[in-house]
């Protein structure tokens, strides 16, 4: 076998272990993503939230006590990610809803958060909650 001929096995073969190192790698992506909830209800009303992910984490309860109060948790998301939240106020738990807090659905998530900064904002106010970009996608209901 010539030299030049060993040569090009080499080459090839690095090729294939470099390519399937980029696939593996695709596979395998982790993103780094945040789930923000602002709470823009006037003082002295408080909101609780409880965000839940099944087989990951359960973040809270949390209590925000003031108006512009905010909570940002973040993860790492490898594509199979959701958090479910719960919110309510007053502190008596009077109105209450459950919303979507990171979607699993990529149109969702494309729809209702911000890819530039990874991350879904959620406004609080007593019309319901708002997305990142101003609309309301939840209302309220009575608990």
């Amino acid at each position: 076998m010539s030299f030049s001929l060993v040569r090009l096995q080499v080459v090839v073969l690095l090729l294939i272990v470099i390519d399937i190192t980029f696939l593996t790698s695709e596979c395998e992506a982790v993103y780094k993503m945040h789930v923000r909830i602002v709470n823009n209800l006037d003082e002295p009303d408080q909101l609780d939230f409880r965000c839940q992910s099944r087989g990951r984490a359960d973040i809270g309860p949390i209590l925000l006590e003031t108006h512009g109060q905010y909570f940002q948790f973040d993860f790492e998301d490898t594509g199979n990610t959701e958090y479910i939240c719960d919110l309510w106020y007053p502190i008596s738990h009077r109105y209450h809803v459950t919303i979507t807090g990171y979607p699993y659905d990529t149109k969702e998530y494309y729809d209702n958060c911000d890819e530039n900064t990874q991350t879904c904002t959620w406004e609080v106010n007593y019309e319901g909650i708002y997305d990142f970009e101003g609309d309301l996608l939840y209302t309220w209901g009575l608990n």
